[in-house]
């Protein structure tokens, strides 16, 4: 059905001769696209041991913190959070107690569906 819509629509353009430059036409729909309201930041600061993890399909960043205790993120009683090094060398810290601070994020995947981690600005030994 697409093809033949396709074919007649191009044959009433091919059939209408160019006479001079195209000019907009002041008299066509003006088509605005409504923009998404900016989510604000939200900044965590969490204690605890870092380490690497796997995921059926890949869907992870490689490292999650295991919490020093169950703490309240984002209205979810967690023991360990998912991190994004996004670039910072963190390969040192892996098995040692750190302090990580970054902006929480969502994530969506396949598998595992919504998830949420936190986007590393800035690791320290605890």
């Amino acid at each position: 059905m697409l093809p033949l819509l396709l074919m007649i629509l191009s044959s009433d353009v091919m059939a209408q001769p160019l006479s001079g430059p195209l000019r907009p036409n002041p008299q066509a729909p003006t088509l605005t696209v409504p923009t998404l309201p900016k989510v604000p930041e939200v900044r965590y600061t969490v204690t605890g041991k870092l380490a690497r993890q796997m995921a059926i399909g890949g869907e992870t960043t490689g490292w999650a913190v295991y919490l020093d205790g169950p703490r309240e993120i984002g209205g979810k009683t967690l023991t360990r959070v998912e991190i994004d090094p996004a670039g910072n060398k963190v390969d040192d810290f892996e098995n040692r107690s750190v302090e990580i601070s970054g902006i929480w994020e969502k994530r969506s995947g396949i598998e595992r569906g919504e998830y949420w981690v936190i986007v590393v600005d800035k690791i320290s030994l605890y």
